[in-house]
């Protein structure tokens, strides 16, 4: 109302244009600022714990773990040789004569 009071060339109301009303728009107004100031301070509170979490598990991982897992090209290369071994393509070889094993 202020700014359509503003664009008439009326003067500026105020806050008379919610205490006209009584008290309680100016409660309901109080109180939903109120509510959205500490939803937003419960968010940042929340994002600093989960920040501060992140920050401590980080540190605590070791960078090597990963280096010494098992690549699937060692993997291969070690099972090349043994027929019939999990990542060998060829065919299982046939000995004439020779039990298999």
């Amino acid at each position: 109302e202020n700014a359509e009071a503003l664009a008439a060339g009326l003067p500026l109301q105020g806050i008379d244009v919610v205490l006209r009303h009584g008290g309680l728009p100016l409660l309901v107004v109080l109180l939903a600022t109120l509510l959205v100031a500490t939803v937003a301070a419960l968010v940042r509170w929340r994002r600093r714990v989960l920040l501060g979490r992140l920050a401590a598990d980080s540190s605590a991982w070791s960078r090597h773990t990963s280096s010494l897992r098992r690549h699937p090209s060692r993997l291969l290369a070690i099972g090349a040789d043994v027929p019939g071994a999990p990542g060998s393509r060829a065919p299982p070889r046939v000995s004439v004569g020779l039990p298999n094993c």
